[in-house]
């Protein structure tokens, strides 16, 4: 039993590192133009090695895709269930905390969806759906307090946002990620997503005022 116990710990922590490599490398190339060997040399195992406990390159795809997923459904979990009188900065720094947690998953979402707009549109918006929807209640709750403008669609209005959040996180030309708040390439981003969200909340809210601080 212990032995077994074993094998699975190592099979998780193989996967583990297999599709954090896949998620940095599709965020940067796209998962077309990366290859098994890539990933491989990435995480310094063999191809066969990576093989064996994928099967094949679009299995390794399907799990960065889960991943993915589980990370937004988490993201827009936590919008959902906190606190929302915030202002613009208090709005900022939480989007940017979550980003920083997992910073590939927002190149990986455009790079996925550009490529495979299909299928991989479909997996991301089917995972997230309920929390989505979630989000759209939101916004037309605050249209009938006379918070949001009446004339809003929520829906699209929320997935162009989202568009835009996710534009704003994952164009910064890059091989590694941002590593703090602190160093300058953070704090540029973080200046591009608060000004990403106060275009945002001035489209959507009839007076922005005290949320723009």
């Amino acid at each position: 039993m212990a032995r077994e116990r074993k094998v699975r710990e190592d099979a998780a922590v193989v996967r583990e590192r297999v599709e954090r490599a896949a998620m940095r490398l599709f965020a940067l190339h796209g998962s077309r133009a990366v290859s098994v060997q890539a990933i491989a040399d990435d995480v310094a195992m063999s191809k066969q090695a990576v093989l064996y406990h994928y099967g094949s390159k679009e299995r390794i795809r399907a799990a960065v895709l889960d991943r993915v997923t589980d990370r937004v459904r988490r993201w827009v979990q936590a919008f959902t269930t906190e606190p929302s009188d915030l202002t613009l900065d208090a709005l900022t720094d939480r989007v940017f905390g979550i980003y920083l947690a997992d910073p590939w998953v927002p190149g990986t979402i455009l790079r996925e969806v550009l490529e495979d707009s299909g299928h991989a549109g479909l997996v991301l918006q089917e995972g997230t759906l309920p929390w989505r929807e979630r989000l759209q209640g939101l916004l037309e709750g605050g249209q009938t307090t006379g918070l949001v403008r009446a004339d809003l669609d929520a829906g699209r209005w929320f997935d162009r946002i989202a568009l835009m959040v996710l534009a704003t996180l994952a164009l910064p030309p890059r091989h590694t990620a941002p590593q703090a708040e602190g160093d300058d390439e953070a704090w540029e981003t973080r200046e591009r997503l608060r000004e990403t969200l106060r275009v945002a909340l001035v489209s959507a809210l009839t007076d922005p005022t005290p949320l723009l601080g």
